[in-house]
């Protein structure tokens, strides 16, 4: 927690009025969390209106106390530090006394009254008794909490060690090397993005480049762009897909309070963290407009030595002589350019990102009158707050309009000098294509007349913007400049009210918040000015000049209404909802027909088809495509854990605005999906169904396909199917695996956990009952175990982990039974967080699957990731990326079902699976560890490399769809 987070959290803690049995009693999603209780209340309790107790009523306290809501203070914070003081009430039925303590007249004197009856009835003795009693219970209660306290702190210090090491599960395939260079841009500047790219690349083949995309693609000829710079090999991350790998607190206010300048530059610690954290050693950060024309081999070299690198603006003084820019100008900006920096991966520069991380949060405006000057000037903190740093004072490194006077640049022999030194990166910083002479439009001192060598380098550098579609791409519209799904522009003035709408407003980007947002901006604060008129007034000094003090003065604000009615609705080409809000509606400013996905899921719910929604959210976040939200309910599905649901939560919306459904539920539930949530979701929509299914040659629910214009699934296995019953499209899209894992915890501390020795060889299977007992095979699975290794190998277990056993009591009794009184078995059948149980799977060896179908294989394709060798049936989706090379498959023969199971139908066929065959398997990979590590290593290469098509492929058929 940061700044007043952890102020708060302090103020609650100690103040002892916060109930942590009621919290948990009443809030099971916290308790099943397991975090602390009051750390929860503090970040997102309150705002989610929950209650710290069961006498203080936190929406209550809000909604009658405006002040407090307004200034968006922690309600409970505020009754602890004022309201009590202050005589204000916590709930509908409660009043505070004097004293400041609240009394609810309800159970006044409830325990007075239970003393007197002890005394009516046992006498004073027994009293005495029970109130000795009680000072023990106190006592141990107290050294009990003391103990968990020490443990807590503890456990909490190793999970940060564990943090700060290299324990992170990342995607190595998606490294070329161990070195990267990288720029941020918004759609707008792609064109500098790509010269960039191609300029660096050039000299620096050794090195990746990355481009993180401040922006989302929401034009047919965006997602084209998107797909010639995958093809070229200049990958663009968007910026929401930063969140799989890093925590960004408040993402969606920073988009919303920051212009795409600031935003730009907000994003910088970030999005260095997150390259450092899928294992890049070293990183340097270009501007976009900078063209790179030798290596940077004396860059590598030095960040061996040194953790951060800088380059200052200026190495001489810059001549007093009144032209832009000065001394001054070189001061107010910051010491640093920040248009190149580079890292090392160590702690101190970790250390260095998170503190500028948490300056940026709300510090990275162009404010020069309070001091601001975006991310740079807090650049100024860095040698003397960080430890070895280097200030590199070479004249051939970022030569700009701003050194010029102290640079002497020549061109012989085909090659740029600076000073008699290669020069290394010319940075084009306010370039304009239409006017190079003037060098840049911050600077008033030269023109290239005073540098006529420098008109090729400048001529070279116009060129090659051209070459990259400069004139299409410069104009492109930044998707944050606009409320979501609407053309109404976001301007300066509307940024400026972020503390009064941020608020209010989970997520800004929500379609379902719009109206939210503009009836904040619409509110009367001086009757008739609303508060977006009032901060148009505070941005403008002429306008306080004119009409002053209308905050008094009703002659002065009828003057102004006036001019908001005339002058405002020109100059700023302001909607007719901001000049006339009682009688507009913003829907005719809706944008029809966006391009973008509803995507359709059991977002909340622990089961199969609702992770599958989730990866193709964590892809579509890959792609940068706009995107809603839809969340389907399920009364027969665990919750996933209050952590996996904060990450997603902010994107859930009613209004699907976007122009495609793409609806992740099983086939048989389509008709109850459209039933429950109205037909006109999905009248005039292209909707697209995401159905798994697990019988080559038989599909019951036919009558679905009249509901969806085509259906996609992940294996040719499920696909092919499909193709035999219906003449619309069926799309296969290979598996989007882009796993959100923060962290995995230890194997060693994982097994400790649960009992299992380190010297074990550990096989593992998952499954869910409800995806059906018979299909799923996990007493094949114990068959196979008990005849490899009964009574012969102590130093062997096996795990079998399910979900939802209650619902299905019968076939639970039967794995119960098999598995009891076998030492080496562990069966869990409790609830584990998703990291707590793909930390379990990372500290096995081997995982088991005697399925006798699958439509895809989760748990499979999980474990191949994690690098673990697998031992798996031949037969169903799992062979989409199970080969003989990378899993050891085991043979089967097709057999018809013997009864009725759900919608698996008596007679129809599905795979047997040779149990003595995976006996003779478990044994081998028991006996040649090595072999198994060696497998596991190309099946965890397999499934990276296949998985990386995934957002492509999203991105081209949606490019088609539309």
């Amino acid at each position: 927690m940061r700044g007043k987070f952890k102020k708060d959290y302090w103020i609650i803690k100690f103040s002892r009025f916060f109930d942590t049995e009621y919290y948990f009693r009443k809030y099971p999603d916290v308790r099943k969390a397991e975090v602390d209780p009051i750390e929860h209340y503090v970040l997102y309790g309150w705002e989610e209106r929950r209650n710290p107790n069961s006498w203080f009523n936190t929406l209550f306290y809000l909604e009658k106390y405006p002040d407090v809501s307004r200034e968006k203070i922690n309600p409970f914070v505020h009754w602890i530090r004022y309201g009590r003081k202050e005589g204000r009430i916590t709930n509908p039925e409660s009043y505070v006394i004097p004293s400041g303590k609240i009394c609810n007249f309800s159970n006044v004197n409830r325990w007075t009254q239970k003393t007197y009856q002890i005394l009516k009835k046992e006498g004073v003795t027994a009293l005495l008794k029970k109130i000795i009693k009680k000072i023990k219970l106190l006592i141990i209660n107290g050294k009990s909490m003391i103990i968990r306290k020490y443990f807590s702190i503890k456990y909490k210090r190793i999970e940060k060690w564990y943090n700060d090491t290299d324990i992170l599960i990342e995607q190595q395939s998606t490294l070329n090397g161990k070195f990267t260079a990288c720029t941020i841009v918004s759609k707008n500047y792609l064109s500098h993005a790509i010269t960039l790219g191609q300029s660096f690349k050039l000299h620096n083949s050794n090195w990746d480049f990355k481009v993180l995309l401040c922006d989302l693609l929401e034009s047919k000829e965006d997602i084209k762009l998107y797909l010639r710079l995958k093809e070229k090999g200049i990958p663009l991350i968007p910026i929401y897909a930063l969140r799989d790998k890093i925590d960004i607190p408040n993402l969606e206010e920073m988009l919303f309070k920051y212009n795409v300048l600031e935003m730009n530059t907000a994003i910088k610690p970030f999005f260095l963290e997150y390259l450092l954290s899928i294992g890049y050693e070293k990183v340097v950060y270009f501007d976009p407009d900078i063209l790179i024309l030798n290596r940077i081999d004396e860059i590598e070299k030095l960040l061996e030595e040194y953790n951060i690198i800088l380059t200052p603006h200026i190495l001489e003084n810059i001549p007093d002589d009144g032209k832009k820019p000065t001394n001054l100008d070189i001061l107010i900006s910051g010491i640093y350019n920040l248009g190149f920096l580079a890292i090392k991966n160590t702690k101190e520069t970790i250390k260095f990102l998170k503190w500028w991380q948490e300056k940026l949060l709300d510090g990275c405006f162009m404010n020069i009158e309070k001091g601001f000057h975006v991310d740079q000037k807090w650049i100024d903190f860095v040698p003397a707050l960080f430890q070895r740093v280097h200030i590199l004072k070479k004249k051939s490194y970022n030569v700009a309009y701003w050194n010029l006077h102290e640079r002497k640049i020549i061109f012989k022999d085909g090659k740029w000098y600076v000073n008699e030194e290669p020069l290394i990166f010319f940075h084009f910083s306010g370039f304009i294509i239409e006017d190079i002479d003037r060098i840049s439009k911050h600077q008033s001192r030269f023109s290239l007349n005073d540098f006529p060598v420098l008109k090729k380098l400048f001529n070279f550098y116009r060129t090659e913007l051209l070459k990259n579609d400069f004139v299409n791409i410069n104009n492109k519209p930044y998707f944050f400049g606009k409320l979501p799904g609407t053309s109404i522009r976001i301007d300066e003035f509307m940024r400026k009210m972020y503390k009064e709408v941020l608020p209010k407003i989970t997520n800004p980007w929500n379609p379902d918040n719009v109206s939210r947002i503009i009836n904040v901006m619409n509110e009367k604060i001086y009757p008739p000015i609303t508060r977006l008129w009032f901060s148009i007034y505070n941005m403008r000094p002429d306008l306080q000049r004119v009409f002053s003090n209308i905050e008094n003065s009703s002659e002065n604000r009828h003057r102004f209404l006036n001019w908001i009615h005339t002058s405002a609705k020109r100059e700023y080409n302001l909607p007719n909802l901001f000049i006339e809000p009682e009688h507009d509606s913003y829907s005719n400013y809706l944008i029809k027909e966006q391009l973008g996905i509803n995507l359709w899921g059991y977002f909340k719910k622990m089961m199969g088809v609702g992770e599958s929604a989730r990866y193709l959210f964590n892809s579509i976040k890959e792609v940068g495509i706009p995107f809603t939200l839809v969340n389907i309910e399920s009364e027969y599905h665990k919750d996933i854990s209050a952590k996996e649901l904060r990450e997603i939560e902010g994107y859930f919306s009613k209004e699907n605005i976007y122009k495609v459904n793409l609806i992740v539920v099983n086939a048989d539930q389509i008709p109850h999906v459209y039933e429950h949530y109205g037909y006109d979701r999905f009248k005039n929509k292209y909707n697209i169904g995401f159905w798994a299914w697990e019988i080559e040659d038989y599909f019951p629910f036919k009558n679905s396909f009249d509901y969806v214009d085509e259906i996609w699934y992940f294996s040719d296995f499920v696909c092919q199917t499909y193709k035999k019953y219906t003449s619309k499209p069926v799309i296969k899209i290979p598996f989007p695996f882009r796993p959100n894992w923060k962290y995995i915890i230890d194997p060693k501390r994982i097994r400790d956990k649960f009992g299992i020795s380190q010297e074990d060889f550990v096989f593992i299977f998952s499954f869910d009952f409800h995806s059906s007992f018979e299909r799923k095979n996990p007493d094949g699975i114990v068959r196979a175990f008990i005849k490899a290794f009964e009574g012969r190998n102590k130093n062997v277990k096996l795990i079998i982990k399910s979900l939802h056993a209650e619902y299905h009591p019968s076939e639970y009794e039967i794995l119960k039974k098999l598995t009891s009184g076998h030492k080496n078995i562990l069966y869990i059948d409790r609830d584990l967080s998703r990291e707590e149980y793909i930390s379990l799977v990372n500290a096995s060896d081997c995982f088991v699957s005697l399925h006798r179908s699958e439509g895809l294989g989760m748990g499979i394709i999980e474990a191949m990731y994690l690098g673990k060798c697998v031992i798996a049936t031949a037969y169903g989706g799992s062979m989409e990326f199970t080969t003989p090379y990378n899993s050891l498959l085991v043979d089967y023969k097709l057999s018809p079902i013997k009864q009725d199971f759900g919608p698996y139908k008596k007679g129809q066929l599905w795979a047997d699976p040779n149990e003595d065959q995976c006996v003779e398997y478990m044994r081998f990979v028991c006996d040649n560890r090595e072999k198994a590590i060696e497998i596991g290593k190309k099946a965890s290469e397999d499934v990276k490399n296949l998985s990386s098509m995934a957002p492509y492929m999203i991105a081209k058929r949606v490019l088609e769809i539309y």
